[in-house]
Parts: structure tokens; sequence; C-alpha cells
């Protein structure tokens, strides 16, 4: 739904009219802004690549995303990001954060803002939480003390090493 709506913007000073300008909505969407998808905690290992979804309802300001406090900036693009970028339709209101080659660095809180407009109030998306697992190697477990390799694990092997132990 789309709408258009002329705003008179008046500015006095003292009593005195000093402005008073018409400001035309040209097609644009009336009401507030809003979240129809607000990003999610996922869990991904490190190297992978991971998608954080934010989708608005009637953007007119600015949307940009916030790592750990530190905005990061509203183009699509992320200047000082090369794996971070923002994807999406944004003519659907499809911002998603889309990391490249996840790293430990990238663990931490994310949340989706939408900055103030003429019309609209700004919103702040639920914080999600991207938790980065570090690359696993496999390791053998611990041999137990006293059991030969390959030998099972019983009470016997561990009653037959302790009498050793003691001088039995």
């Amino acid at each position: 739904m789309s709408c258009r709506a002329t705003v008179t913007r008046v500015v006095c000073v003292d009593d005195k009219l000093l402005v008073a300008e018409n400001i035309k909505n040209q097609g644009g969407v009336c009401g507030q802004q809003a979240f129809k998808t607000e990003p999610r905690n996922v869990t991904v290992k490190a190297g992978a690549t991971t998608l954080l979804k934010c989708e608005v309802l009637r953007a007119s300001g600015a949307v940009q995303w916030v790592k750990d406090g530190l905005l990061l900036g509203p183009q699509r693009s992320l200047p000082g990001y090369p794996r971070y970028s923002m994807t999406g339709d944004q003519q659907k209101g499809q911002y998603h954060l889309q990391i490249l080659n996840v790293s430990l660095e990238d663990d931490g809180p994310y949340e989706c803002q939408v900055g103030r407009s003429v019309s609209s109030r700004a919103i702040v998306s639920r914080t999600a939480w991207i938790n980065v697992q570090s690359k696993q190697t496999h390791l053998l477990p611990p041999r137990k003390e006293g059991v030969p390799m390959g030998k099972r694990s019983t009470r016997d092997n561990f009653s037959h090493d302790r009498s050793l132990k003691q001088g039995r």
C-alpha cells in the first residue's frame, strides 16, 4: 500500500512564522516501519558462511547492522569488513547480514537497526548471537593408566595392575 501525503512543516520563532513548507511524499509508503523477520541466534563452524536475516516492512530510515555495539554502516558492502555484506532484495525490505569465512572474531551479539525518518521512529531488532565453533581436530582419548594398548579396561585389569604396583 502506498500513499501520496502532504505534510506541512512550520517553523516559528517568537510567534513569527519563519517557514511554512509543504513536503510531499511521492509514492512512498505511509506508516510506521516494523520488522517482518528478525535475526535469530546461530551456531556456525569456523570457515563456514552464515546469514542473519532482517526484513523490514515500510522501511523509510537507513538500515544497518550492529556488532558488539559497533555500527557497521548502511552500505550493502560494508567498508572495513570485507567478509560482511548486506544481501537480499532491498525492494522487498531484505537486509540480511552475510558473513563469509566465519572466524572466532565474529562470535558475539548482532542487531539490525533502522533509523528514524520523517514518517517513522527508529526500531532495533532483538539481539541475535553468532556462536562460532572452532575447527575441531580429532584426538585419541587419553589412555587409562595400567591398561595395555588394545586391551579392554575391566575391573580385573585394574586389580591386577594395583597388585603389580603394590609388589604382589
